[in-house]
């Protein structure tokens, strides 16, 4: 409290008292109020878009880096992705997190159906900037899902990695997809 006071800044708040503003449909506990993000703003900058049908993108994660699933894993999750959506005749933008170091090991999957492409921002940013969509958004459970299908209206799709194969996290991974499916996100089991 000394350096906020050292600042000139009030301090006479109500500590107990917290509110929250949130993409996510949480519920107040105690007084807290709870103000959902509804992306308004953000929506404003979507309305003329078209999109593409042909084109997904597919939102990494450093599962393997963190050492929360094998590596062996991870890729082989993403040739059965690949091979669902390409049976779709769907071409994959894969966009790998910024903690995803190792992009070669990646290179063996491109072709006319998967292509790499890191992003100097985040993907809700870099989906604003563009004139086309893609028809529909995968991940394995990453909070870009929640946020891209609220901003843009894209179909949103959770691809489901069986708790077996999970190092870590467990539970709260289990918890992310029982979340996305109250979204109306949906869970795609390979």
């Amino acid at each position: 409290m000394l350096r906020y006071s050292l600042l000139g800044l009030k301090t006479d708040f109500d500590r107990k008292k917290i509110n929250y503003f949130t993409m996510f449909d949480l519920e107040p506990y105690y007084g807290e109020t709870i103000i959902q993000n509804q992306f308004i703003f953000m929506k404003t900058f979507v309305a003329n878009k078209k999109t593409d049908n042909e084109i997904v993108y597919f939102i990494g994660q450093a599962l393997y880096d963190e050492k929360i699933i094998e590596k062996k894993v991870y890729f082989d999750y993403l040739e059965k992705i690949k091979r669902y959506l390409v049976a779709q005749n769907k071409k994959i933008i894969y966009i790998p997190h910024r903690r995803e170091e190792n992009l070669e090991d990646l290179s063996y999957l491109r072709d006319d159906y998967f292509e790499i492409q890191r992003l100097p921002t985040s993907v809700e940013i870099y989906l604003l900037g563009l004139d086309v969509l893609p028809c529909g958004i995968y991940s394995f459970y990453s909070t870009a899902l929640f946020s891209i299908y609220k901003i843009f209206g894209i179909e949103a799709t959770a691809v489901y990695i069986n708790n077996d194969l999970l190092k870590i996290y467990k539970e709260g991974t289990e918890n992310a997809y029982n979340e996305f499916k109250k979204s109306g996100i949906e869970i795609l089991e390979l």
